[in-house]
């Protein structure tokens, strides 16, 4: 598997504004800041064939720059002047990994940036990159922090229930595309049907959001808690998760779309992250 990295950016709103779901604006920004590197690289990132080498994590807004406490992902309402806030992308192919130093260079660079109509002053970039470790739990507890579907193959119709098979088949699939082909997605289709359950869930659907081009797309917030008797299998789950947090779930993670966060329900150690932490000055 190729080494995964997150670039994270921290800043400070400079004008009050009304925003929406700023995933596609975040996108666009992204892209704009490939392009300066590699215009040929930006164009095949802007419509990929297939699997999408990176995802998008839109604006967080969060309280002191330290602390960093109670984030949210807003998807309507009016940010303040001097409000915190954060974003990011995740970098998934050996294309985007060979540049990632180049993108934090332009980023450096930059003392201000516009997501939308919001300007923001950067304070500071982060890096973290992504490894597994041995131990995972039997249960996991999923957050879906910014609005998540599952396409439904053969339907124009789509899913808005995380229901194991859809969250974790969905994650198989980017496994795979990250892996060689690794896991027999035919197996598994039928074994997270079989052996993975719903504990509890607490979830509700958004309104519509605009994701440009006069298209509109609906998806779900809210938490849901799975279990598995199977050791094996809870492994297997552990790692797509931890890949999950990175990579964002079901459609249209390049927006920013399927932005999860995991929580085992017994302490052990997930996952180990090695950080870069640069401050703009």
């Amino acid at each position: 598997m190729c080494v995964l990295r997150f670039i994270s950016v921290y800043g400070r709103v400079l004008n009050d504004e009304e925003i929406g779901f700023t995933g596609p604006y975040v996108r666009a920004f992204f892209l704009q800041v490939v392009s300066e590197i590699d215009e040929k690289l930006a164009g095949k990132l802007h419509s990929p064939e297939g699997f999408a080498p990176y995802a998008i994590k839109p604006l967080s807004v969060f309280r002191g720059l330290e602390k960093r406490k109670k984030v949210v992902y807003p998807i309507g309402g009016r940010l303040r002047r001097g409000t915190m806030v954060s974003f990011g992308f995740s970098l998934l192919s050996k294309e985007l990994n060979d540049i990632w130093f180049k993108v934090v260079e332009r980023l450096m660079n930059l003392e201000r940036i516009k997501i939308g109509n919001l300007e923001i002053a950067v304070v500071e970039t982060s890096i973290k990159t992504f490894e597994l470790d041995e131990n995972f739990s039997l249960g996991y507890l999923v957050s879906f922090r910014t609005p998540t579907f599952f396409r439904k193959m053969g339907s124009s119709y789509r899913n808005l229930l995380p229901e194991p098979r859809a969250l974790f088949m969905s994650l198989a699939r980017i496994y795979n595309q990250l892996n060689e082909n690794g896991l027999d997605l035919e197996r598994l289709y039928e074994q997270f049907d079989r052996e993975v359950g719903v504990k509890k869930y607490r979830l509700k659907t958004v309104k519509p959001i605009d994701i440009g081009k006069g298209r509109k797309a609906v998806g779900f917030i809210g938490s849901c808690l799975y279990e598995t008797r199977n050791e094996e299998l809870s492994r297997l789950m552990g790692e797509l998760l931890r890949i999950g947090e990175i990579t964002n779930v079901g459609g249209s993670r390049t927006l920013g779309f399927g932005v999860i966060k995991v929580k085992t329900i017994e302490r052990n150690k997930a996952k180990k992250r090695n950080e870069i932490k640069l401050a703009n000055i």
